[in-house]
């Protein structure tokens, strides 16, 4: 019981580790060294039941069985602890547990061609013990007898190949629903990836948009800017000429003549009553006269 005390070892060290951690890899890493040991378990288990007999290969065979259990329901768990998993770490494990699964199927091949040869065996022993009781017989019985037997075995021989073909029809098509699932997964994905793909889309467009818009009021904006820029030029340009240029033109001397310059008439004779304003008014000629 070699393969037994090293399991039984790798428990134990399992044990004195403490538990694992809560995360989906590290629960995924302890499925897998539990898995390694059962596998390994298993094919010393089988290395040693094809070189023992009688009680001894009995309890060794069903020691392989309980071995067979445990290493599908580690399985089992590493398959969930894949689905929890994120894509692209699922991406990465996948392969490692189809491998996982095509190395039980040919533990599994190996077991059922242990029970195969054993019932054979047992077969085989029966009928020569029987032979041994029996009367002498003649060679013909033997031979008769020779082939009933071997047809026998391999009848059997067919059996087992059609309950493993059977086996492996079930576990395909566990594989297969397995791989439908992720699939449909890996579809939604894609799905929510192209829906946002399509806002993000929709998204460039609006802002392509606004951009536009915005652009389109700053070439308004800088037009009014320098249409008004300009209108201002030229009112001061107007300003200017009329208040400086224009002004000058119309205040220059007129030309002196060449003879001289005619008398000025004789107002009319003052009134009597009129004095003061006469005088008022001889002041005012006077002033201006002066």
């Amino acid at each position: 019981a070699e393969y037994m005390g090293t399991l039984l070892s790798s428990f134990f060290a399992m044990a004195r580790a403490g538990p694992p951690s809560q995360g989906s890899g590290d629960l995924f890493a302890t499925h897998e060294s539990e898995y390694n040991l059962l596998s390994s378990a298993l094919s010393k288990g089988i290395s040693a039941a094809g070189t023992q007999q009688g009680e001894e290969r009995k309890a060794t065979m069903r020691k392989l069985e309980k071995d067979l259990e445990a290493i599908d329901q580690v399985l089992r768990q590493m398959e969930l602890d894949i689905k929890t998993q994120q894509p692209a770490v699922k991406a990465r494990l996948t392969p490692r547990l189809r491998t996982f699964q095509s190395d039980v199927i040919l533990l599994k091949k190996d077991v059922r061609r242990l029970e195969a040869n054993n019932v054979t065996a047992a077969s085989r022993a029966e009928l020569m013990q029987t032979e041994a009781a029996a009367a002498p017989v003649s060679n013909r019985e033997m031979d008769q007898r020779q082939r009933i037997l071997e047809g026998k075995r391999k009848l059997e021989e067919s059996s087992n190949r059609i309950t493993n073909a059977q086996r492996i029809a079930l576990e395909s098509e566990q594989i297969g629903q397995n791989v439908l699932g992720e699939l449909h997964e890996q579809r939604q994905i894609i799905e929510r990836a192209d829906r946002n793909l399509y806002q993000a889309d929709a998204n460039v467009k609006t802002g392509h948009g606004f951009v536009t818009a915005m652009n389109r009021r700053l070439i308004c904006m800088r037009v009014t800017v320098a249409a008004t820029i300009i209108v201002i030029l030229a009112v001061i340009i107007t300003v200017i000429y009329f208040k400086y240029i224009k002004k000058s033109s119309s205040s220059s001397p007129a030309p002196s003549g060449s003879g001289p310059s005619p008398a000025p008439a004789p107002g009319p004779a003052p009134s009597p009553g009129s004095t003061g304003g006469s005088t008022t008014g001889g002041s005012t000629t006077g002033g201006s006269t002066s």
